[in-house]
């Protein structure tokens, strides 16, 4: 089943989605927490869940690190290579030991044009197991459309 947290942005989807994923036993994915520099938002950062190892994912430009290689961008937004190879390994590791549950975090504008992680979790829609994705509320729409989801294969919590 598809499980959809949803709400504005800045709403706790991420909290929600974490305290959903500690209540499983047989479960993994990944979560995009904030990062900050001098209490100034400077992106996200990637959580494996189950492994509890964080990466750099996105940062916004202008004002990338100096050692940041940028595999794709969205707006103000830049992907880090390393980060978007470190959510590849994530979604390989699932594909390899299909928990009970899968927790996604942020299926977003960028997957919505084809990047990000729209490859890796349209396969995963396939895969006989609980997901649990956080998405936007404006963005729930065009997600549906784009993963070509019907009405009777989702419910939003």
């Amino acid at each position: 089943m598809l499980y959809i947290i949803t709400g504005e942005i800045d709403s706790g989807k991420t909290f929600r989605l974490l305290k959903l994923y500690k209540k499983h036993k047989n479960a993994d994915g990944y979560a995009l927490i904030k990062a900050f520099e001098n209490n100034n938002y400077i992106g996200q950062n990637i959580l494996w869940l189950d492994k509890s190892i964080t990466e750099p994912f996105s940062r916004i430009s202008p004002g990338l690190p100096f050692d940041w290689i940028e595999q794709e961008s969205y707006k103000e937004y830049s992907f880090s290579s390393f980060g978007l190879t470190f959510m590849a390994k994530i979604y390989n590791s699932l594909f390899e030991r299909l928990p009970e549950a899968v927790f996604i975090d942020d299926i977003g504008p960028l997957e919505l044009v084809g990047g990000g992680a729209a490859d890796m979790f349209s396969t995963l829609l396939h895969v006989k197991t609980d997901i649990y994705v956080s998405v936007r509320q404006g963005c729930i729409e065009e997600f549906l459309r784009y993963f070509s989801i019907r009405n009777d294969e989702y419910t939003l919590i």
